[in-house]
This record gives structure tokens, sequence and C-alpha cells, in this order.
């Protein structure tokens, strides 16, 4: 076939694809997880309700959170992969601040999930993130990561 023909075809074929009629249907009904997002002591603990679409989570208060898809779970043990050069921070809070830093982690750090997640907005980034309450294995530290950004996750169950 020559090239032209080809091109043709490719373009007929586009062209069509882009006629069709788009079909939108309903979120899924919320689906509660086995977590809550951190309550005050005198208040009942609010239910994390999430709940999947493509790229889309949908949080307990019916904002969505634009992180990607949580992958892990409360007790699973998860690596750092971030590079050494951009290491990943343990802060005392879900908050993406400077004040809230406690430490950095390298690369192959291991740490084993607690609580979460908490979709948090990040005013400076323009960005959400889902963050996990995590313990620094072996040394016992004890803070909140986030899990990826809108290009990467920054950990991975292993």
């Amino acid at each position: 076939m020559s090239k032209s023909f080809i091109a043709i075809l490719l373009l007929a074929v586009l062209t069509s694809a882009c006629n069709q009629p788009v079909n939108v249907t309903t979120l899924p009904t919320l689906t509660p997880i086995a977590n809550t997002i951190n309550p005050t002591p005198s208040e009942t603990p609010t239910p994390l309700f999430v709940t999947a679409t493509e790229d889309l989570l949908v949080t307990a208060t019916g904002s969505a959170c634009a992180a990607p898809a949580p992958r892990v779970q409360i007790g699973e043990k998860v690596l750092v992969t971030v590079e050494d050069w951009d290491k990943l921070k343990l802060r005392s809070e879900a908050a993406v601040s400077a004040n809230s830093i406690v430490m950095e982690l390298d690369q192959y750090s291991q740490l084993k999930i607690l609580e979460g997640p908490v979709c948090v907005y990040s005013a400076e980034t323009d960005y959400s993130y889902w963050f996990w309450k995590v313990v620094v294995i072996p040394s016992g530290e004890i803070g909140w990561v986030a899990e990826g950004d809108y290009s990467h996750y920054f950990i991975q169950k292993y």
C-alpha cells in the first residue's frame, strides 16, 4: 500500500471516530473504605468515602480529589520510589508546607502504612495529593507522606 493511501485511510478512521456520540454516565455509588478523616477528640469519626472513576476520586464531602488513584492500603509495607535527588518528605501532618517536614526519605526507604488516605489540596503546587500516615522501618519515626502527584507515584507496595 502506498503511504498516501494509508494516510487517507487513517484520516477517515479518525474522522469517523471523532463524530461518534459520547455517552455520559453518572458516577458510581460511593463506597466506604476502612478509615476515617482525623477527627478531633470530641467529634465522631467521619468515614472517608472514595469512589474511583477513570482518573477521578470523590471524597466524603463530594469534592473531587485530582491526585492519582491510591494504590496502597492500611497495613501494607511500601518502598519510597522517588529519585534520591528528589527525596520524599515525611511530614508531621497531611499538609504541603515547609513547616511540616520532619525528615527526608531516601529512595528505597521502607515504610508501613498506618492510616489514610487523606486528600490534601496544595495551593502552592495547585495540585491534590493522597497522604498516608506511615512508620519508617526500622527507625520507628511516624509521619505523613504523599503517595504521588500528577505525573508519578512516590511509593509502591513491596
